[in-house]
Protein backbone atom coordinates (compact mmCIF):
# COMPACT_ATOMS: atom_id res chain seq x y z
CA UNK A 1 0.00 0.00 0.00
CA UNK A 2 1.24 3.51 -0.44
CA UNK A 3 2.01 5.42 2.23
CA UNK A 4 1.67 9.57 2.53
CA UNK A 5 5.25 10.28 1.82
CA UNK A 6 5.29 7.70 -1.41
CA UNK A 7 2.29 9.66 -2.26
CA UNK A 8 3.63 13.12 -1.97
CA UNK A 9 7.12 11.78 -3.78
CA UNK A 10 4.51 10.53 -6.88
CA UNK A 11 2.51 14.28 -6.93
CA UNK A 12 6.06 16.15 -7.50
CA UNK A 13 7.24 13.67 -10.05
CA UNK A 14 4.37 12.92 -11.90
CA UNK A 15 1.88 16.70 -10.74
CA UNK A 16 -1.51 16.78 -12.62
CA UNK A 17 -1.29 19.25 -15.78
CA UNK A 18 -3.64 22.20 -15.44
CA UNK A 19 -4.63 21.83 -18.79
CA UNK A 20 -6.35 18.34 -17.59
CA UNK A 21 -8.96 20.62 -15.76
CA UNK A 22 -9.86 22.86 -18.71
CA UNK A 23 -10.15 18.68 -20.19
CA UNK A 24 -12.13 17.53 -17.63
CA UNK A 25 -14.47 20.87 -17.53
CA UNK A 26 -15.27 20.47 -21.39
CA UNK A 27 -15.75 16.61 -21.40
CA UNK A 28 -18.16 16.26 -18.36
CA UNK A 29 -21.14 18.12 -20.67
CA UNK A 30 -19.72 15.65 -23.19
CA UNK A 31 -20.12 12.83 -21.46
CA UNK A 32 -23.13 13.56 -19.42
CA UNK A 33 -26.05 11.30 -21.63
CA UNK A 34 -23.45 8.46 -21.07
CA UNK A 35 -23.36 9.25 -17.52
CA UNK A 36 -24.70 5.53 -16.71
CA UNK A 37 -22.13 3.59 -18.56
CA UNK A 38 -19.50 6.24 -16.86
CA UNK A 39 -20.88 5.50 -13.46
CA UNK A 40 -20.74 1.86 -13.76
CA UNK A 41 -16.56 2.51 -14.24
CA UNK A 42 -14.10 2.50 -11.60
CA UNK A 43 -13.57 6.27 -11.98
CA UNK A 44 -17.22 6.87 -12.23
CA UNK A 45 -18.27 5.35 -9.44
CA UNK A 46 -15.25 7.21 -7.50
CA UNK A 47 -16.91 10.19 -8.83
CA UNK A 48 -20.65 9.79 -8.23
CA UNK A 49 -19.59 8.77 -4.28
CA UNK A 50 -18.12 11.45 -3.82
CA UNK A 51 -20.91 13.33 -5.69
CA UNK A 52 -23.71 12.00 -3.31
CA UNK A 53 -21.46 12.45 -0.36
CA UNK A 54 -21.22 16.63 -1.39
CA UNK A 55 -24.95 16.41 -1.91
CA UNK A 56 -25.36 15.08 1.62
CA UNK A 57 -26.88 11.61 0.21
CA UNK A 58 -24.53 9.58 2.88
CA UNK A 59 -26.83 6.72 2.43
CA UNK A 60 -27.13 6.18 -1.34
CA UNK A 61 -22.59 7.33 -1.46
CA UNK A 62 -22.29 4.29 1.54
CA UNK A 63 -24.33 1.56 -0.54
CA UNK A 64 -22.66 2.38 -3.32
CA UNK A 65 -19.21 2.39 -2.10
CA UNK A 66 -19.97 -1.07 -0.19
CA UNK A 67 -20.87 -2.48 -3.43
CA UNK A 68 -17.62 -1.58 -4.93
CA UNK A 69 -15.59 -2.44 -2.06
CA UNK A 70 -14.18 -5.07 -5.05
CA UNK A 71 -13.12 -2.34 -6.85
CA UNK A 72 -10.78 -1.21 -3.43
CA UNK A 73 -13.43 2.50 -3.76
CA UNK A 74 -11.74 4.67 -1.26
CA UNK A 75 -11.98 3.48 1.85
CA UNK A 76 -11.78 6.95 3.67
CA UNK A 77 -15.28 8.19 1.43
CA UNK A 78 -16.97 4.95 3.32
CA UNK A 79 -15.98 5.60 6.63
CA UNK A 80 -16.75 9.24 6.52
CA UNK A 81 -20.26 8.28 5.24
CA UNK A 82 -20.50 5.45 7.65
CA UNK A 83 -19.73 8.44 10.38
CA UNK A 84 -22.88 10.34 9.17
CA UNK A 85 -25.23 7.10 9.40
CA UNK A 86 -24.70 5.04 12.51
CA UNK A 87 -23.39 2.06 14.40
CA UNK A 88 -24.65 -0.43 11.95
CA UNK A 89 -22.67 1.26 9.23
CA UNK A 90 -19.71 1.96 11.14
CA UNK A 91 -19.25 -1.70 12.27
CA UNK A 92 -18.90 -2.61 8.35
CA UNK A 93 -16.25 -0.57 7.70
CA UNK A 94 -14.66 -1.71 10.63
CA UNK A 95 -15.37 -5.49 9.43
CA UNK A 96 -14.20 -4.49 5.84
CA UNK A 97 -10.99 -2.97 7.14
CA UNK A 98 -10.03 -6.01 9.28
CA UNK A 99 -10.61 -8.04 6.04
CA UNK A 100 -8.62 -6.02 3.67
CA UNK A 101 -6.18 -7.91 2.05
CA UNK A 102 -3.15 -5.47 2.75
CA UNK A 103 -2.08 -4.61 6.81
CA UNK A 104 -0.85 -0.61 6.22
CA UNK A 105 -0.25 2.61 3.72
CA UNK A 106 -1.99 5.79 3.98
CA UNK A 107 -5.73 4.26 2.91
CA UNK A 108 -5.97 2.24 6.03
CA UNK A 109 -4.52 5.04 8.33
CA UNK A 110 -7.38 7.42 7.72
CA UNK A 111 -9.81 4.83 7.94
CA UNK A 112 -8.46 4.36 11.62
CA UNK A 113 -8.01 7.93 12.02
CA UNK A 114 -11.56 8.59 10.84
CA UNK A 115 -12.86 5.87 13.10
CA UNK A 116 -11.19 7.26 16.26
CA UNK A 117 -13.09 10.18 15.39
CA UNK A 118 -16.36 7.79 15.96
CA UNK A 119 -15.38 6.64 19.14
CA UNK A 120 -14.29 10.79 20.09
CA UNK A 121 -17.60 11.77 19.48
CA UNK A 122 -18.99 9.14 21.61
CA UNK A 123 -17.01 10.07 24.85
CA UNK A 124 -14.23 7.23 24.64
CA UNK A 125 -10.77 8.97 24.32
CA UNK A 126 -9.05 6.27 25.35
CA UNK A 127 -10.40 4.24 22.12
CA UNK A 128 -9.79 7.08 19.83
CA UNK A 129 -6.53 7.81 21.40
CA UNK A 130 -5.60 3.76 20.36
CA UNK A 131 -7.09 4.35 17.32
CA UNK A 132 -5.31 7.12 16.18
CA UNK A 133 -2.40 5.52 17.40
CA UNK A 134 -3.27 2.41 15.41
CA UNK A 135 -3.61 4.87 12.31
CA UNK A 136 0.20 5.98 12.80
CA UNK A 137 1.17 2.28 12.82
CA UNK A 138 -0.21 1.77 9.32
CA UNK A 139 1.64 4.92 7.95
CA UNK A 140 4.20 6.37 10.16
CA UNK A 141 4.71 9.11 7.44
CA UNK A 142 1.16 10.76 7.64
CA UNK A 143 1.58 13.70 9.92
CA UNK A 144 -2.14 14.68 9.96
CA UNK A 145 -2.91 11.26 12.27
CA UNK A 146 -0.13 12.69 14.38
CA UNK A 147 -1.69 16.17 14.40
CA UNK A 148 -5.29 14.22 15.40
CA UNK A 149 -3.44 11.87 18.58
CA UNK A 150 -2.12 15.57 20.01
CA UNK A 151 -5.36 16.61 19.45
CA UNK A 152 -6.93 14.02 21.45
CA UNK A 153 -4.51 14.16 24.35
CA UNK A 154 -4.72 17.63 24.57
CA UNK A 155 -8.35 17.62 25.08
CA UNK A 156 -7.78 15.03 27.29
CA UNK A 157 -5.03 14.89 29.37
CA UNK A 158 -4.27 11.11 28.62
CA UNK A 159 -1.12 11.89 26.43
CA UNK A 160 1.35 14.32 25.68
CA UNK A 161 0.44 16.67 22.65
CA UNK A 162 3.64 18.14 21.68
CA UNK A 163 6.00 14.44 20.48
CA UNK A 164 3.38 13.84 18.00
CA UNK A 165 3.56 17.32 16.78
CA UNK A 166 7.20 17.14 16.41
CA UNK A 167 6.94 13.96 14.72
CA UNK A 168 4.21 15.72 12.32
CA UNK A 169 6.05 18.45 11.31
CA UNK A 170 9.66 16.46 11.15
CA UNK A 171 7.92 14.36 8.73
CA UNK A 172 5.88 17.19 6.79
CA UNK A 173 6.82 20.84 7.34
CA UNK A 174 3.75 22.21 5.68
CA UNK A 175 1.79 20.36 8.56
CA UNK A 176 2.66 23.42 10.67
CA UNK A 177 0.40 25.67 9.31
CA UNK A 178 -2.49 22.89 9.73
CA UNK A 179 -1.29 22.55 13.83
CA UNK A 180 -1.20 26.26 14.06
CA UNK A 181 -4.80 26.82 12.94
CA UNK A 182 -6.24 23.87 14.59
CA UNK A 183 -4.23 24.77 18.40
CA UNK A 184 -5.33 28.56 18.27
CA UNK A 185 -6.38 28.14 21.68
CA UNK A 186 -3.29 27.15 23.14
CA UNK A 187 -0.50 28.96 22.20
CA UNK A 188 2.26 27.67 25.11
CA UNK A 189 1.84 24.29 23.31
CA UNK A 190 2.54 26.31 20.00
CA UNK A 191 5.52 28.04 21.44
CA UNK A 192 7.36 24.42 22.91
CA UNK A 193 6.83 23.37 19.51
CA UNK A 194 8.20 26.04 17.74
CA UNK A 195 11.27 25.71 20.27
CA UNK A 196 11.38 21.89 19.40
CA UNK A 197 11.93 22.55 15.70
CA UNK A 198 13.88 25.99 15.61
CA UNK A 199 13.81 25.04 11.64
CA UNK A 200 10.00 25.46 11.78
Amino acid sequence: MTSYRERQELDGKYPIPAWLRFVTAVMRPLLWPFRKWVWRTRVGRIGRVGWLEGEGRFREAFDLALESASLSLRPLRTARCAGNLGAVEQQRVIDLLASAPAPGGLARAEVLEQMSRWRWRDGDAAGAIDLARQALGADPTWPYGRITLAFYGLKSGLADPLPPLIEAVRSDPEALRHIESSFKESPELLTALRKAIPTA
